[in-house]
């Protein structure tokens, strides 16, 4: 059943909550030991730790202090599936996803046991209580233990020796590694005791299950008033859908440069939810008129041919054979936002050659002004007062407008064989049995914040935005809200204005998210795209080095996907990986260059001729 887009109260947290958190040892595979840290239900401090899984899992069935509560961990597929991977209660919890992470793991009791389905036809609040785990990283995505640790004032310990069996450690080591553990549990326990949750209150949200459902409930709360949305024809959200791009990342020129800028947006995407106006979803109207006069004077997404002629920065993103979303010129046939399309012809010298359809809106609004002035003045509050809310602020501000484009087509997740129904067989498009779980692809129905043409137009003002400086300031790399020029640019702290991130030295760009930055006080800036921090090369010469040889071996962590598809290994099993990485940029065109790190090489966009409607 489709619901209308309305606005909500507040729902305060009432769930126990705790901190959980594992060892391992013998790369990974080993379970060492765990700890869960919080308050009981008599409000005194609960504090445990297990040296093997059976005690663990036992306490959390028996221990009525678990029954309805929730249980927090960093990096939750590790603690979670360490726990009950390779045992017989796997199959008694319903897991969520969202592509290779772990959100949540959610289980019922039924007596002193877990079942994955709770039994609604009991009258019994008994059989109704639920046990859930919850990842940190829902809500602070890139925050490690360590970084929660330093907002709470509560440093993490020094990391002891891992990947040992209990066996093989002396007393003192073996305490230590028990405090070393309860204090990871501790941190994650009090940052979200101490942090999220009240820091999400405090504004008016309500606690959901990630930062960006928060956002929405703080929008829909406090808000969004009186106005309501009405669903919409699915097949419209879906072809809405078609003009929904990302941001712009693009390397424009390549090899070694010196003394250039590295600037980036204040609060990029919330600048212009605050400054510009947005259709009113419920002044939709669709034409199928070869006409520009609609998408010209009107907000919408249209599907047209259109012609670009050749420039350094073509205005409109499209995506290749290939998925990958490039900036060419030449004959386009596709959806954009009317913004962008009448932008690229006003601004750019683009012709629009046909229309197929436009889907417009007679009416427009500001629906996310204040949602954005209030939370970008109480982080500038909070900065001031170095008040570890600016953080949750941060993220609450910036993950708002994506909840809008929440895709319902296509819709993959991983369920235990136990834990099966048969509704989910019955919904399903497409099932595949890997060992003992079922990967299962379906449709779902539109959310009621799926309102796909706010998404389209928050992220086309940010391209436009973005185009323009790339035009003003020759730019030479861009990646989303940031650029790389060799212009010196007034800055501010204000919303939505550049502000210098790095003075660069000495710089390399190879392709989108594959560069390294030099500072003048010896600090570097290394991206590549496909390693995680710890495997980046750690100076500027040593990514030089990388670029003579771009292979990389380094030891990986087994995702859970790639665990039960194998079947000989388990999930976080560290494995020996090697990675050859191709430096061939293929978003622009080098004119038939191959890259070479002491050159410095300019490109053009890539052409593109789709043909034109007779």
């Amino acid at each position: 059943m489709r619901h209308i887009f309305k606005s909500t109260k507040q729902r305060l947290h009432s769930k126990r909550i705790f901190g959980f958190d594992i060892e391992t040892h013998s790369d990974n595979k080993g379970f060492l030991l765990a700890s869960i840290v919080g308050v009981d239900r008599y409000g005194n401090r609960y504090e445990k730790v297990f040296y093997n899984k059976s005690d663990l899992i036992l306490e959390l069935k028996t221990n009525v202090v678990f029954r309805n509560s929730i249980i927090y961990a960093t990096n939750l597929s590790f603690d979670f599936m360490g726990t009950f991977f390779d045992g017989p209660d796997i199959g008694k919890f319903r897991c969520g996803e969202r592509g290779s992470s772990m959100l949540s793991a959610k289980t019922y009791f039924k007596g002193d046991d877990f079942t994955a389905n709770v039994r609604r036809e009991s009258k019994s609040k008994r059989d109704r209580a639920s046990l859930e785990f919850i990842d940190t990283m829902n809500y602070a995505p890139k925050m490690s233990v360590e970084a929660m640790g330093r907002l709470l004032g509560l440093p993490k310990m020094e990391a002891p020796e891992f990947g040992r069996p209990w066996s093989r450690m002396n007393k003192s080591e073996q305490q230590y590694m028990v405090d070393y553990n309860i204090r990871d549990s501790e941190i994650t326990y009090r940052f979200m005791k101490e942090i999220i949750i009240p820091s999400i209150e405090e504004l008016g949200g309500s606690v959901n299950l990630t930062i960006a459902s928060s956002a929405m409930s703080l929008f829909k709360n406090k808000y969004l008033g009186d106005f309501v949305v009405h669903p919409n024809d699915i097949k419209i959200l879906r072809r809405l859908f078609l003009g929904y791009y990302g941001g712009r990342t693009e390397a424009f020129c390549r090899g070694t440069f010196e003394n250039a800028n590295y600037y980036d947006f204040n609060s990029l995407y919330p600048s212009v939810m605050a400054s510009e106006r947005y259709p009113d979803p419920n002044s939709q109207r669709v034409s199928h008129k070869n006409s520009t006069i609609l998408l010209m004077h009107n907000p919408g997404v249209s599907e047209v041919e259109i012609t670009i002629p050749e420039q350094k920065y073509p205005p409109l993103p499209h995506r290749d054979d290939d998925g990958k979303v490039i900036f060419p010129y030449g004959h386009l046939r596709g959806s954009w936002s009317n913004l962008e399309l009448k932008y690229a012809v006003e601004e750019c010298g683009c012709i629009i050659t046909k229309v197929h359809e436009t889907i417009y809106y007679c009416l427009s609004m500001t629906p996310f002004k204040s949602f954005v002035e209030d939370l970008y003045a109480k982080r500038r509050e909070y900065q001031k007062a170095g008040s570890p809310m600016e953080t949750v602020t941060k993220l609450m501000m910036n993950a708002l407008y994506g909840k809008f484009g929440e895709k319902f087509d296509g819709k993959g997740s991983t369920i235990h064989n136990d834990a099966i129904t048969e509704k989910d067989i019955a919904d399903a498009l497409k099932i595949d049995y890997i060992n003992d779980f079922v990967k299962i692809i379906t449709d779902t129905d539109p959310k009621a914040h799926c309102i796909p043409v706010w998404a389209v137009y928050v992220t086309a003002y940010g391209r436009i935005k973005l185009h323009k400086a790339l035009v003003s300031h020759n730019a030479l790399y861009c990646d989303t809200d940031s650029l790389i020029t060799f212009d010196e640019i007034e800055t501010s702290t204000k919303l939505g204005d550049l502000k210098l991130e790095m003075k660069v030295v000495r710089g390399i760009t190879i392709m989108p998210k594959m560069y390294a930055c030099e500072q003048a006080n010896n600090k570097h800036h290394i991206k590549i795209k496909g390693l995680s921090v710890k495997n980046q090369p750690k100076t500027i010469d040593a990514f030089t080095d990388f670029t003579k040889k771009p292979l990389v071996i380094y030891h990986h962590f087994t995702k859970f996907r790639e665990a039960i598809r194998r079947g000989d290994v388990v999930p976080n099993q560290i494995v020996l990986r090697h990675k050859q990485f191709n430096l061939e940029d293929t978003k622009r065109d080098w004119n038939g260059k191959k890259f070479d790190v002491k050159a410095y090489q300019v490109s053009n966009p890539r052409y593109v001729d789709m043909g034109t409607s007779t």
